[in-house]
């Protein structure tokens, strides 16, 4: 038989506290914390607890060293890898394709330079972000390439082109007309109708077919001979105001068919 006691492995039983012994335990516990002070929580270091009390200002000092030391490190690290962001925003360039569409000298050009920079970009990073979205947005339309600035020959070819088909809608007198309007802006400048400064406002008001043609009305009721405008009204006929300017044409009274057919045709039309 083994001599092993029976109570290997049996632990006594605590004896239940009664009222009286809890009370005057926790009694004494208050009684030694009041003697020496708030007692330190374990997750605060005995560097931050002085004379019974958190050193709040110690502790915040040293959050922010490690805080500065922490930014340092990621410095470092990075200034060691490809992701470098370039000391300006002068450093930064996309593919000469992108100019077509955002010009490297442009206002938004610059902005997303500055921004790029703050966010910490490389020049690498950069060009591959700009490469993508510009087209991608330029695709889409929510961009639209900027339009080429034209030369002076440019403006000039484009000017003629112009005036030369506005002129051509009143008919082979289109430069006449054009001629008479410009004799009579200045000769109403002569008389003192207009002033040389309103000379301006009035030669700014041609500037299509449609502004010669009401200009030559206007004319012809200050009892200025005017040439008759060979345009036409919606269903292919004259307007009754040319009309009038027909018949008090010098063509119309000296017999000239073509004036009285004009004439005949419209009244024959509107009857």
């Amino acid at each position: 038989m083994s001599e092993e006691s029976l109570l290997s492995g049996v632990e006594a039983e605590q004896e239940e506290k009664t009222i009286d012994q809890v009370q005057e335990e926790e009694y004494n516990a208050e009684q030694k914390e009041s003697e020496e002070g708030p007692i330190r929580p374990d997750y605060i270091s005995e560097e931050f607890w002085k004379d019974g009390k958190l050193q709040e200002e110690d502790l915040a000092k040293a959050h922010k060293a490690e805080q500065d030391k922490a930014l340092g490190l990621r410095r470092k690290l990075s200034e060691k890898g490809s992701v470098k962001a370039p000391k300006s925003v002068e450093e930064y360039s996309y593919n000469e394709d992108i100019n077509e569409i955002l010009p490297s000298d442009s206002p938004a050009a610059a902005i997303l330079k500055e921004k790029a920079l703050e966010s910490g970009l490389s020049k690498d990073q950069f060009d591959s972000f700009i490469s993508k979205i510009m087209p991608a947005l330029s695709e889409k339309g929510m961009i639209s390439k900027p339009e080429a600035e034209m030369t002076d020959e440019e403006r000039d070819s484009e000017f003629n082109s112009f005036k030369e088909a506005e002129l051509g809608k009143l008919g082979k007198d289109g430069p006449k007309i054009l001629q008479k309007l410009a004799n009579w802006g200045e000769g109403m400048v002569n008389k003192g109708v207009i002033s040389p400064d309103e000379k301006p406002v009035f030669e700014s008001m041609i500037t299509d077919a449609p502004s010669m043609v009401l200009l030559t009305k206007l004319m012809s009721l200050t009892g200025e001979s005017s040439i008759p405008v060979q345009t036409a009204v919606a269903g292919g006929l004259p307007s009754r105001a040319e009309i009038d300017q027909i018949i008090a044409s010098p063509e119309y009274d000296a017999g000239n068919a073509v004036a009285h057919k004009k004439v005949k045709d419209y009244f024959e039309a509107v009857s």
